[in-house]
């Protein structure tokens, strides 16, 4: 298995989210962590491994190349299983808290040409986004779902810029642009 561990970065923090509770983002209206505010500070490879674990090991035995702090509220620990099961944890003030968390998009915030080219490349991205799009197109009373999720589900997987240029024909980039910077 894979373990990721991130870090928000204090630079681009400007929500001021940094060791906040899980509690504090949902007051700002989150529903997830945002992955433009995070950095991926360390990866390895681990036979089994729970979050508690990984706090206990980040905070009392730091390996030596470990750059980022001791591991605390707002962190993210992902566990990549070898089956392609993936389990994101937010550290919360107490405990660990299950998230959806979009790593394949840490790095990306402001770059949209990378954004499709994770489309090309991620099947998960690829899913995420129908699936984000169709949960969008669903809450939209103006146009049918059914067709939406069809035409969705029709271009992801053979021509990934289609669906953005198919919506936008549809006059939904709105829906499009939303999808990519405000869930994604």
């Amino acid at each position: 298995m894979t373990v990721n561990i991130y870090q928000i970065n204090h630079e681009r923090d400007t929500m001021g989210l940094i060791f906040r509770c899980w509690s504090e983002f949902e007051h700002q209206r989150h529903k997830r962590p945002p992955t433009q505010l995070y950095d991926r500070v360390y990866s390895y490879q681990a036979k089994s491994e729970t979050p508690e674990g990984v706090y206990e090991r980040f905070n009392l035995y730091h390996p030596a190349d470990f750059t980022g702090h001791s591991l605390s509220v707002s962190d993210i620990v992902e566990i990549l299983e070898d089956t392609g099961e993936r389990k994101c944890f937010f550290c919360d003030s107490v405990g660990w808290k299950p998230v959806e968390f979009y790593s394949f998009l840490v790095g990306t915030e402001n770059d949209f040409s990378r954004r499709l080219e994770l489309l090309k490349e991620d099947r998960v991205a690829r899913y995420t986004l129908m699936n984000v799009l169709i949960q969008r197109i669903e809450m939209n009373d103006n146009y049918p779902a059914r067709e939406g999720r069809d035409l969705i589900q029709a271009y992801l997987d053979k021509n990934p810029e289609g669906i953005l240029k198919c919506l936008s024909a549809l006059g939904m980039e709105s829906l499009v642009e939303r999808a990519f910077w405000e869930e994604l």
